[in-house]
């Protein structure tokens, strides 16, 4: 299964490309993590549709409070797969 997500409210300068990137890697996921340059953060996730949902209920806990808004975009399958899991440079 693969998921596009943009999530806005308080998510650059708290740490949680690098959080999103420990618990990617902690559930067995792949993809990337970016900022982006209206104060929003990208992400791209691929695994177990179960791994996945698992990842973002740890993620929301984590940020409780910062993030307002999860956007789930329809364009995941026409992104290429990865390996591992990354953070990618702000666009």
């Amino acid at each position: 299964m693969k998921q596009h997500i943009i999530f806005s409210g308080t998510v650059q300068g708290v740490g949680f490309r690098y959080t999103s990137q420990v618990l990617a890697r902690r559930w067995g996921l792949s993809g990337w993590v970016r900022n982006l340059r209206d104060g929003r953060v990208e992400m791209f996730l691929e695994g177990e549709p179960e791994q996945i949902k698992d990842f973002l209920h740890d993620l929301e806990r984590h940020f409780l409070g910062y993030i307002r808004d999860i956007q789930y975009l329809k364009d995941a399958d026409s992104i290429p797969s990865q390996v591992g899991f990354h953070i990618l440079p702000t666009i």
